[in-house]
C-alpha cells in the first residue's frame, strides 16, 4: 500500500513551497491565479486529500458542524436536521449528525466530544436542561447555537417556535371558521412548548 500523498508531494509537482500550498489550499493569503491553479492541478493530479485529523492539530477549521439530537425517528427532528444539513451544504460545510437516545449523559459525551476541536460549531436539538451542562458551553471556544430549549435561561443562541403565539393563532382561526368545540392534544406532560399551547 502507497503511503498518502502530502501537501509536500504537492509542493514539489507545483513547484511552490508548502506554505502556498497550504494557503492555495485552504484559501487564506494572497496567491496568484496562475500559481492557484498550478497547486490544484498538481492536487488532483496526485490525488491529494487534506487529513482533517493533521488539520485540527494545527488549529485549522474542519468545515464540518456538528449537530446532537435525541433521535432521528421524530419527524420534526427529521425535518430539523435536513434544513441544517442543506445550510451547512451551501455554506461549502459538512454537518455530523449524532443521537443521544434522550441520555443526558450521552449528550454530554457526544457535546464534549465535539466541542474539543472536531468541529467548527456545534448545534443542539432539545438540548438536556442542566444549568451545569450550559454554563460549560457558554464558556465553550466552539460557536453553539441550541435549538427548542425551553428550560433554564441561557446566553446561548437558541431558535425556537412560538408556541404560545401559533397555538392562539390556530384557535383563532377555528373560532372565525364557526367551529365553538375545539379539542387540544397536548403532547408529553413534562413539555414546556404543550404548556405554553395549553395557556394561549
Amino acid at each position: 500500500m502507497s503511503a498518502p500523498v502530502t501537501i509536500a508531494d504537492v509542493a514539489r509537482l507545483a513547484g511552490v513551497s508548502t506554505v502556498t500550498v497550504s494557503r492555495t489550499l485552504n484559501n487564506t493569503g494572497r496567491i496568484s491565479d496562475e500559481t492557484r491553479a498550478r497547486v490544484i492541478q498538481a492536487a488532483r493530479d496526485l490525488g491529494y486529500v487534506a487529513n482533517p485529523a493533521a488539520r485540527r492539530l494545527r488549529g485549522a477549521r474542519t468545515n464540518l458542524v456538528g449537530m446532537v439530537i435525541p433521535e432521528l425517528v421524530n419527524p420534526s427532528f427529521a425535518e430539523v436536521t435536513r434544513a441544517a444539513a442543506e445550510a451547512a451544504s451551501s455554506a461549502g460545510l459538512d454537518l455530523g449528525v449524532f443521537t443521544t437516545s434522550r441520555d443526558p449523559a450521552r449528550e454530554r459525551q457526544r457535546v464534549a466530544a465535539l466541542s474539543g476541536g472536531l468541529t467548527d460549531g456545534l448545534i443542539l436539538v432539545v438540548p438536556t436542561d442542566d444549568p451545569q451542562h450550559l454554563r460549560t458551553l457558554e464558556r465553550s471556544r466552539t460557536p453553539t447555537v441550541l435549538i427548542s430549549h425551553f428550560g433554564v435561561p441561557t446566553d446561548l443562541p437558541n431558535v425556537r417556535a412560538d408556541s404560545y403565539h401559533g397555538a392562539r393563532a390556530a384557535t383563532t382561526h377555528l373560532l372565525d371558521l364557526g367551529h365553538r368545540r375545539v379539542g387540544f392534544i397536548a403532547g408529553a406532560a413534562e413539555s414546556s412548548q404543550a404548556h405554553e399551547r395549553l395557556r394561549a
